[in-house]
């Protein structure tokens, strides 16, 4: 995982001691509602719903930049590109790098989570 976090840096910065981490509730929320969104890449590619892989893509580069899963966010955005242009020319080899990736980053922020609470 390529990392950039500055976003989650910037909210460490702003921890008032003694609450609960906003780090974590952030990290948390992506894992959760980044996991949803690889299951239903992998459902709009097999039933080659561009405009909806294309929604979905959008999103997880967004989200993914968020937490600094740049290289994530690339592919993310690379599928992206792919399905603005409306290329029936994706294939399965992106969406499991987009998925494999994802694996790598749930691994690493979950690493993170213990760190901050260790």
């Amino acid at each position: 995982m390529t990392t950039g976090s500055t976003l989650l840096q910037s909210l460490a910065e702003l921890q008032i001691e003694g609450e609960e981490s906003i780090v974590i509730k952030v990290i948390q929320a992506y894992l959760e509602g980044s996991g949803q969104v690889i299951v239903k890449i992998s459902e709009a590619y097999a039933s080659r719903d561009l405009n909806k892989l294309g929604q979905l893509a959008h999103g997880l580069k967004s989200s993914s930049g968020n937490v600094g899963a740049i290289t994530l966010s690339e592919k993310s955005r690379d599928l992206e590109m792919l399905c603005k242009d409306e290329s029936l020319h994706i294939d399965g080899h992106l969406i499991a790098s987009i998925e494999s990736e994802f694996a790598i980053v749930q691994q690493e922020l979950r690493k993170e989570i213990y760190l901050l609470t260790s």
